[in-house]
């Protein structure tokens, strides 16, 4: 099972090409419809494979669990979801798709990132995410429910679009995009204009925004860095440099926050590969030999300064990996979503415990945890 977010509340999850949803807050996740195949030729034995229930079982037995499907909550009944480079819309929650988008053929294998499509000021995004230099990334548009699509913006200089994400505390809309120290970016876009922010080097590179009310928060995206620092770029210094808030091991991947009476609290999961990264420097060392995947908070009660490891999953080997095939093996990662009313829900992913299961803390034990390491310190 893959975690992929909230509506209304209730848990909204993936298995194969299946979309799950909670009967009621808390609830038991139930079947509420199926993504369907468009792909032809060569193209649907490979989809099948990575997800039909039987053969993707199969086959991650080799590779390790294959994530090619994503769902989003627009608004009301309305979903939209990816598999692999078809892009999907639903207007009755999950009941019918209407394919809407096809990606080029040279997209990844999970077609954009969670990250890369959100809906903003009534207007869908997707973000490309290419595997090769032969197109160039597009952020594309939708303002009637991708009936239609447009170009809003090419990105030459970058080798695919990492980030797409809608500020809630202003009307900007971010982009993230990778891989090496010229293609790694941040920037917004408003009123119609992209304003570059930051670039050159990993520092810009990351998969995911956290945003507050004084500024933008990221994990750096870098698997042969010693070290991925969590950074913070005030708003009113939008053009300098950020600052560390803290620093882990492996690259950071995903992201998630939530509110308390207190405080709110930030959420960085981090990941792992079997492979060294293939943009890396000839002499740069590679973040692999750290085969765990870890899940870290903070809170601004402090200032971001306390940071807890709260869960860290050990990536598991398949077939593959012991046979000398890792390049074909898949990363580990830990998914995460966050709501106020709830608490932190986090999905391990390819790793030798609790793959695929869907854990949560809730927000009374984020608070004792954050206010036993904070006693802690002094």
């Amino acid at each position: 099972m893959k975690l992929e977010g909230f509506y209304c509340s209730r848990l909204l999850a993936s298995a194969n090409r299946s979309v799950y949803l909670e009967d009621k807050p808390g609830g038991e996740l139930q079947k509420i419809g199926r993504i369907p195949n468009q792909a032809t030729g060569r193209e649907a034995i490979s989809f099948r494979l990575k997800t039909t229930k039987y053969w993707s079982s199969a086959l991650q037995h080799f590779t390790g669990p294959i994530h090619s499907i994503n769902v989003w909550h627009l608004s009301g009944q309305e979903l939209l979801a990816n598999a692999e480079r078809w892009l999907f819309y639903s207007p009755d929650r999950g009941k019918s798709w209407n394919h809407v988008l096809t990606l080029p053929e040279n997209s990844a294998v999970r077609g954009v990132l969670p990250t890369g499509v959100t809906e903003h000021d009534e207007t869908l995004f997707v973000g490309e995410y290419l595997t090769s230099y032969d197109d160039t990334p597009r952020l594309l548009c939708s303002t009637d429910r991708g009936d239609s699509w447009r170009v809003a913006r090419t990105f030459p200089e970058s080798r695919h679009i990492h980030a797409v994400q809608s500020d809630p505390y202003s009307e900007k809309l971010w982009i993230a995009t990778g891989d090496t120290d010229e293609e790694s970016q941040l920037g917004y876009v408003e009123s119609g204009e992209y304003h570059r922010v930051g670039t050159g080097s990993q520092r810009w590179r990351t998969v995911s925004f956290q945003f507050l009310p004084d500024s933008i928060v990221w994990g750096m995206d870098c698997p042969y860095a010693e070290e991925n620092q969590i950074l913070q770029l005030q708003r009113t210094a939008l053009q300098g440099e950020p600052t560390e808030l803290h620093a882990v091991r492996n690259p950071i991947y995903y992201a998630a926050s939530l509110s308390t009476d207190e405080e709110k609290i930030l959420c960085f999961s981090t990941g792992c590969s079997p492979v060294p990264d293939s943009t890396a420097p000839d002499d740069a060392k590679t973040g692999t030999d750290s085969q765990e995947a870890t899940v870290w908070m903070a809170g601004s009660a402090d200032d971001f300064s306390t940071w807890i490891k709260l869960a860290s999953f050990q990536r598991q080997n398949p077939l593959f990996d012991r046979l000398g095939f890792e390049k074909y093996s898949t990363n580990a990662y830990v998914f995460l979503k966050a709501i106020d009313s709830r608490g932190l829900f986090f999905n391990p992913y390819n790793t030798v415990h609790h793959s695929g299961e869907i854990l949560s803390r809730s927000v009374d034990a984020l608070r004792n945890e954050l206010k036993e390491a904070r006693q802690g310190r002094v």
